[in-house]
């Protein structure tokens, strides 16, 4: 079965738990936010009650992700696409000394 990080994506309960951006164990395969793996039947029965406890705190979800977490996660990955595109604010630019001026002699 595939088992999800859920703790690239903020929501209230991971920010008051201090659970964002968290990497964790599941049998001997890490985790990174916003990764998943398969797990295997021996494994998965293994780690049953810790997966329980993930999913319940919403930083893990098996087999498919939750519909909430998909549109958030789409959402950041517009905001960055945005950000990207977007042009440079004239706040930015920096502007080009003018030559000194001669004098005559």
């Amino acid at each position: 079965m595939k088992v999800f990080n859920l703790t690239d994506i903020e929501t209230p309960a991971l920010k008051q738990r201090g659970l964002l951006n968290q990497t964790f164990a599941v049998g001997d395969k890490l985790l990174a936010p916003g990764a998943s793996d398969e797990v295997d039947d021996e494994t998965l029965e293994r780690v049953r009650p810790e997966l329980q406890n993930m999913v319940a705190l919403g930083i893990a979800a098996l087999g498919d992700v939750p519909s909430e977490y998909t549109a958030k996660k789409a959402a950041a990955q517009d905001k960055k696409t945005e950000a990207k595109e977007a042009p440079a604010s004239s706040d930015s630019e920096v502007e080009t000394p003018s030559p000194p001026a001669k004098r005559g002699r």
